[in-house]
């Protein structure tokens, strides 16, 4: 959008659609007037909010907190990482994804918030929420956004991988939903990693990976086995924190890992437990 923003309102004003009024009033209502000076003079942003007045029902679209993490595509822009960096946006996390607290950290109100517990050496089916039984997979809340406002992609650092993972929406209507994330991550994990990466790390991590490396395709329980193959692959950075333990916001460590903050950037955390 921004990369032509006149053209795109031109395209808004003779075409309009609801979902596109959504994204346009949360723009001038997230945006400073100074900003939306740049792109826009000041008659132009007046006829982009009567236009949007205008649509009928509107505000019945327009969203709410009840609505920031429902599935579908009636509740929210959908926003790339450009526009998140414009916008100067800071998405929050479904949470779902965040996680889980000790009971030292829970408030009442919080002791039973449902979070993911998943073995990340194993495929996604094998996820479950916190209040699942034992023989059940994980099904409800994977359509459910995995921010809001909702993201073209996401992409996810660590301190024990000298990677990222960048996972994109399978449908960009709909932005990256809990089910994209955590699908995309574990077939990332399954990538194969040149042996310039394993090179760049410690001694201390080099002999870690290579331990990791040994124990996943071995027969002890809850690793994949010989069906990796050969040949490094990312999961086996994992190191024994192959528990996945949630997401978090932290934009210095963002910075201190790349260098610089990163927008739609997210802290994985594993754990060995």
């Amino acid at each position: 959008m921004w990369n032509n923003p006149i053209k795109s309102f031109m395209d808004f004003q003779y075409s309009p659609g609801k979902y596109d009024a959504i994204k346009w009033n949360h723009i001038l209502s997230s945006t400073s007037e100074q900003d939306l000076l740049k792109w826009f003079n000041l008659g132009m942003v007046e006829r982009i909010k009567k236009h949007i007045q205008s649509i009928s029902d509107i505000h019945f679209f327009l969203p709410s907190s009840a609505y920031d993490f429902a599935a579908g595509p009636y509740y929210g822009p959908v926003l790339d990482p450009l526009l998140v960096s414009v916008l100067k946006v800071q998405p929050k996390l479904n949470p779902l994804l965040i996680p889980a607290q000790t009971p030292a950290q829970a408030r009442p109100e919080q002791e039973r918030r449902e979070y993911l517990t998943w073995n990340m050496l194993l495929a996604s089916y094998m996820v479950q929420r916190s209040i699942d039984s034992t023989d059940s997979t994980w099904s409800e809340g994977r359509d459910n956004p995995a921010t809001f406002p909702r993201v073209t992609c996401m992409r996810l650092i660590s301190h024990i991988f000298p990677f990222t993972f960048e996972i994109p929406a399978s449908d960009i209507n709909l932005g990256v939903t809990c089910g994209d994330l955590i699908d995309g991550l574990a077939n990332s994990m399954r990538e194969k990693c040149g042996r310039a990466i394993y090179e760049s790390l410690s001694a201390t991590r080099q002999s870690l990976v290579s331990q990791a490396y040994r124990r996943n395709r071995s027969q002890v329980p809850g690793v994949p086995g010989s069906a990796l193959g050969e040949g490094l692959r990312r999961l086996d950075f994992l190191g024994m924190e192959h528990m996945w333990r949630g997401l978090r916001e932290d934009s210095i460590l963002v910075k201190e890992i790349c260098g610089w903050v990163l927008p739609c950037t997210w802290i994985l955390e594993c754990t060995n437990e």
